[in-house]
């Protein structure tokens, strides 16, 4: 194998990489807060951070304020796991206070085999901060559900098992696989609110001519009391149930929550009495 070919089997990650360096000020405020005596050390002041990918670096600041508070949080939290001690401001400038940063596109990951996620980090999840979590994650955790309830609840699929009750146990176990990275996992969910506490109807277009109808998925991944953190939403069907249309009409639903209320995914699961029938993904608002 030459040189070249042997460079050409490492995956490209296209990601917009983050360089966060702390700042005086950062310090400052680990010694006020900390409960622990602390010395700053040479070199435990970076982070990289792994963003959308761009090929544009004029959009590159863009894709950071879209998610710095997260970054935030990830730094505030490697200090202080009670996030009731965090700064009350953590706006744009406190965030430039706190830290600097540049910003490097694209990645070579020379050890594809080895794992990328530290579950430590999450064994204590703040409230405030959730794990962004990547499609490649999620249709892991999702294979490891199904296999999991064909092989121990057979007869979940066999005995002509309504939707609901097979959502249920999905519902279950994506609770136990997403709830450590600090997600909530809810059933036809009709708590969303606006900031002022009321409560608002989950309402998408389906240009089915009727915009005021209560949407509501099987199955919603997300953060209770904050819309900024929607994952996933899953539908559910099980084979022979139903009409063509109301799967069709299944997927303009995942579609439009991705494109309407910012959930990062969709999946469409139909199942059948021995196995997955059909498993279609959605990112964007578009099938992937």
């Amino acid at each position: 194998m030459t040189l070249r070919d042997e460079f050409f089997k490492y995956p490209f990650l296209d990601r917009t990489q983050v360089v966060i360096k702390h700042k005086d000020a950062f310090y400052d405020w680990v010694k006020a807060e900390c409960d622990f005596e602390w010395k700053r050390r040479e070199g435990d002041d970076s982070t990289i951070y792994l963003l959308e990918g761009t090929d544009y670096p004029d959009q590159y600041e863009k894709i950071l304020k879209e998610r710095y508070k997260q970054i935030f949080g990830r730094e505030l939290h490697s200090f202080m796991r009670d996030d009731d001690k965090w700064p009350k401001d953590m706006s744009w400038e406190k965030f430039n206070e706190f830290f600097e940063y540049s910003i490097i596109s694209g990645a070579i990951d020379l050890e594809p085999d080895m794992e990328l996620l530290d579950e430590e980090f999450f064994e204590d999840p703040p409230k405030h901060i959730v794990a962004q979590l990547h499609l490649p994650v999620l249709k892991g955790s999702m294979k490891n559900i199904t296999d999991f309830l064909y092989e121990e609840q057979a007869n979940l699929f066999q005995n002509n098992t309504g939707e609901t009750s097979v959502a249920h146990q999905i519902a279950i176990e994506l609770g136990e696989y997403l709830g450590k990275y600090g997600y909530d996992v809810d059933m036809e969910y009709t708590g969303m609110t606006k900031e002022e506490s009321e409560s608002i109807k989950k309402s998408l277009n389906l240009n089915s001519g009727n915009t005021d109808k209560a949407i509501y998925p099987d199955i919603i991944v997300h953060k209770r009391g904050n819309n900024g953190n929607n994952l996933l939403a899953v539908e559910i069907r099980i084979e022979g149930h139903g009409r063509p249309a109301d799967r069709e009409y299944d997927m303009k639903k995942l579609e439009a929550y991705c494109k309407e209320m910012g959930y990062g995914y969709g999946v469409f699961l139909e199942f059948g009495a021995d196995g997955i029938v059909e498993e279609i993904w959605v990112k964007k608002g578009k099938r992937v």
